[in-house]
């Protein structure tokens, strides 16, 4: 199994219906930055992920019950941690 289908697998919960989920693989670094942001991310009650992808160069999040800042910060985190 890969990092993207051991992430996919380990928050599948709140992965939502017919999503992709992670389908990049990320830096050493843009993942363990990531699991603790997932970490306080499933706290919250409305918190869905779709996609965590790249864009044009730069990290794509797509997620709802989070505020656009915590979008953001996800997104910087994959933007600034590739490999």
């Amino acid at each position: 199994m890969n990092q993207q289908e051991q992430f996919n697998k380990k928050y599948e919960q709140w992965l939502g219906f017919n999503s992709k989920g992670l389908i990049v693989p990320l830096s050493e670094t843009a993942m363990r930055l990531l699991e603790e942001k997932f970490q306080l991310f499933i706290k919250l009650p409305a918190f869905i992920f779709n996609l965590i992808e790249y864009r044009m160069e730069s990290g794509y999040f797509q997620a709802s019950g989070l505020t656009t800042e915590q979008v953001w910060e996800v997104e910087q985190i994959l933007t600034n941690n590739k490999e």
